[in-house]
């Protein structure tokens, strides 16, 4: 909400959005799209992700794409049975041909959908921050389509259909990373093309698929696919280097192998190539073709080097002042001097006591239990705790420091009582 109590901060519950970043070429040139799939009843299953996917190949076709790799997280939605098989269905029906479905590792793989996804999050705060809500899933669209469209992204309003899931059992799928589609069925490698893969006919799943969910799409926006017949507008061009986007052997300008540091550096390890302009990097990381300069020392040389370097720097800086230096001599004789005297054995590691609940307090525990039981109100453990510091007899705290319990120890206590009590 644009303006909203404290009450209204707290305890929301988000709203479900699908992307789908595609990389395709055009002559030299890459070229990408997103396609963004707000799902209205919020499904995120593995039924969600099959109709996602028939949608896109759908549109896709509109731009005449042929055949697709799919690479996606090792989410159990995409990951599983279900949906490995029913993209080979899909493929036929749509007649785009999927070549084949790979799982990145983990925590990788993901950056083009997460920077597409931080680009629409900041079209919808730009929205709210202009005075409009987006609390519901119409209102999340209008967000991302109103004023200046998001280059190369497409926006559909959809409903997942809820229907019964298909029973497709593959043998050891969560060993499988890498699947390729054949006319007959589908292989399946653990590392791809390491051995023959592993073989499911098409004729043990394909009856599963009778019909292939739909989506529901009630609104669509952004760079549609119908509007843009020969893909202007529709497709992100990336950025062409100044030397036409390769890393030819010669390099007279100095544009890779250059000592200057230039803002934008390659981040593959072994490249050495930096630009100006983070489009020009964007442009050498997508051609994949690195360069790396002729190395004349080893990395661990290089590193002593720097090491040795830094502490020169540090004491030729270093600032000459005599009561500093007494002192930093005073604790060092002081630190040695108690290194001699230490008894055998500090280093090792000291055997865990455990302090037992003593009686008198499992006593008081039990009777704040039962007077919640009584009154039909629980005593919190917060509050608990705090009668037990504050209990007295005579002016004189009951419970010693030692005695007292806190009230994570006074939740344990109380799940005790409740299990004994339910067993007996």
């Amino acid at each position: 909400r644009f303006r909203e109590s404290q009450s209204d901060y707290y305890g929301k519950s988000g709203l479900s959005f699908h992307v789908s970043h595609i990389l395709s070429k055009k002559g030299d040139r890459i070229i990408q799209h997103q396609a963004i799939h707000i799902i209205n009843n919020d499904r995120q299953d593995s039924s969600a992700v099959i109709q996602v996917i028939n949608n896109l190949l759908s549109e896709l076709k509109k731009q005449k794409i042929t055949s697709v790799h799919l690479r996606s997280d090792n989410a159990g939605a995409y990951h599983s049975s279900n949906t490995i098989a029913a993209v080979y269905v899909i493929a036929k029906a749509t007649g785009v041909r999927v070549i084949s479905y790979g799982f990145s590792e983990s925590q990788n793989g993901k950056s083009a959908a997460d920077r597409v996804s931080g680009l629409v999050k900041n079209k919808v705060r730009a929205f709210v921050d202009a005075g409009n809500d987006s609390t519901t899933h119409e209102q999340f669209f209008t967000a991302a389509t109103s004023g200046r469209l998001l280059e190369g992204t497409s926006f559909y309003l959809v409903s997942a259909a809820v229907n019964k899931p298909p029973t497709v059992k593959i043998n050891k799928i969560s060993e499988m990373f890498d699947f390729q589609y054949e006319s007959a069925g589908i292989r399946a490698w653990r590392h791809k093309f390491v051995g023959e893969g592993t073989f499911i006919p098409a004729s043990s799943f394909v009856k599963e698929f009778n019909i292939i969910p739909s989506l529901n799409v009630t609104k669509k926006g952004g760079h549609l696919p119908e509007n843009s017949p020969e893909g202007v507008g529709y497709w992100r061009l990336s950025p062409i280097l100044k030397d036409g986007g390769t890393c030819p052997k010669e390099d007279p300008f100095h544009l890779w192998t250059s000592t200057a540091k230039k803002a934008f550096r390659c981040p593959e390890i072994t490249c050495s190539a930096s630009f100006d302009t983070a489009d020009e990097l964007e442009a050498h990381w997508l051609s994949g073709q690195h360069c790396s300069s002729p190395m004349t020392q080893t990395l661990r040389v290089e590193s002593l080097r720097m090491f040795a370097s830094g502490i020169e720097d540090s004491l030729s800086h270093r600032l000459y002042i005599p009561e500093v230096d007494d002192s930093i001599k005073e604790l060092e004789y002081t630190a040695s001097d108690q290194d001699k005297n230490l008894d055998s054995g500090w280093a090792l590691k000291k055997k865990k006591t455990v302090r037992r609940f003593s009686d008198s307090a499992k006593k008081f525990i039990e009777m704040l239990f039962d007077e919640g039981i009584e009154k039909k109100k629980k005593i919190q453990p917060e509050e608990a705790e705090k009668r037990m510091f504050d209990e007295r007899k005579g002016g004189v705290r009951v419970f010693s420091a030692d005695e007292r319990l806190n009230a994570r120890q006074i939740a344990f206590y109380y799940s005790r009582i409740a299990a004994a009590r339910e067993k007996e």
